[in-house]
């Protein structure tokens, strides 16, 4: 008249949420499933028994780029059949350890099962724990237009509103002090997360103001080497480094850190445009050859919307103005007469010259010259910066 109680037994280990690739140190623990504080010591007291060990993805459901999960440095198989066998030594009290490493991003689930031999046969003892693998970091590297100096030294890389690709990666841990994670570290295939904020910061010039982005925000994707291309656009002249911020509890209740690219630029105006301009005559309504004459302009360096670019100030204002000049529209340029203009007043972006002057050289004493009673002007502005920038909706040309 016996009484003979059976009670469901397992593996009781809890794999802490971690980043993707940081090695985990796990106790496994052979237990009673019904109450985990009380060991099955007598089956594996001070034994060294064999264990197998499967993982399972959840979050993603699948992983197309062959993110596997290791213990003890062994590569696990995802299913009964390919489950990996390892040799463990339990102490006194059934106790072992592991180690668990996941490479990749995402929530997924490891599993043991240790299948009974000799006078355990028939004896299954199964164990699962889900555990949240997140990314240490994103990596922001545009693949043209880094400039170390990140001043107005760095070469023209675009105009102020032109587009240019900007690519952001997840990355893995690589080590407790890790100075860079794009230097070295693995990427995180399988990390996606929504509603990533972009914005910049300025480097150069400082003080200045910093420019309003073509694209304020995008989802990251599950993507091989987590290479996500996203097209921008900046608003301003000047040198800056992009920024992106994961949304706050955004990943499996976890925050990703922002980060932020090396400088990128130097970016110039898209135009120059001529707002006002004015030839004053020295003697009310013509000027003498050889007599300084006024001249008033009010010049605008702009983007590609047309919107003044603030940055273009200092020494990354280096656009200079000339006149041209001929008459009656004869097709003749004059423009070799006429006497250089003061550099341009750049301040913020725009250049008002109002107290500005010139004059129209005689050709010689001895030459007859003149007079000229139709003479037309116009302006040439010259970047400095390879001709990339030029007037806009140009009308005239003094050789036609």
């Amino acid at each position: 008249a016996c009484t003979l109680n059976f009670a469901d037994s397992g593996f009781f280990f809890d794999v802490p949420d971690t980043y993707s690739n940081q090695p985990q140190t796990v106790t496994i623990k052979a237990v009673k499933k019904s109450d985990v504080t009380k060991q099955c010591v007598p089956g594996f007291a001070s034994q060294t028994k064999s264990v197998k060990f499967l993982s399972n993805y959840i979050s993603p459901a699948s992983n197309p780029y062959n993110s596997n999960m290791s213990v003890n440095n062994s590569v696990l198989g995802t299913s009964q059949g390919t489950a990996t066998p390892l040799s463990l030594v339990f102490d006194a009290q059934g106790q072992s350890t592991i180690t668990v490493n996941y490479p990749d991003a995402g929530k997924v689930q490891l599993d043991a099962r240790y299948d009974g031999t000799g006078s355990e046969a028939g004896l299954v003892m199964l164990g699962a724990d889900q555990f949240v693998a997140r990314p240490v970091g994103l990596c922001i590297t545009p693949p043209q237009g880094v400039c170390a100096a990140g001043d107005s030294s760095c070469p023209v890389f675009k105009k102020a509103g032109e587009t240019f690709q900007v690519d952001i990666k997840a990355m893995a841990w690589e080590s407790a002090n890790d100075g860079d994670i794009c230097v070295g570290n693995q990427t995180t295939p399988n990390f996606a997360l929504p509603n990533i904020a972009l914005g910049s910061t300025l480097v150069a010039p400082n003080p200045g103001t910093n420019a309003t982005l073509g694209t304020t925000a995008y989802s990251h994707v599950a993507a091989a080497n987590s290479a996500n291309n996203v097209s921008q656009t900046v608003s301003e002249v000047g040198v800056f480094r992009m920024t992106a911020t994961p949304p706050a509890n955004g990943y499996f209740n976890y925050t990703i850190p922002s980060a932020q690219s090396q400088p990128v630029g130097r970016f110039i105006p898209a135009d120059f445009n001529l707002v006002s301009g004015d030839i004053v005559p020295a003697c009310n309504a013509f000027s003498y050859m050889g007599q300084p004459f006024g001249v008033m302009l009010d010049v605008l360096a702009r983007n590609t919307t047309g919107v003044q670019t603030r940055n273009y100030t200092g020494p990354f204002a280096k656009g200079e103005a000339y006149l041209s000049v001929a008459n009656d529209k004869d097709g003749k340029s004059l423009s070799s007469r006429l006497r250089s203009l003061q550099p341009l007043p750049w301040l913020n972006g725009r250049a008002a010259l109002t107290t500005g002057s010139s004059e129209f050289v005689r050709l010689s004493g001895t030459q007859p010259d003149g007079p000229y009673k139709s003479l037309l002007f116009g302006l040439y502005m010259r970047d400095n910066d390879g001709e990339r920038t030029l007037i806009a909706s140009p009308n005239f040309n003094d050789a036609v």
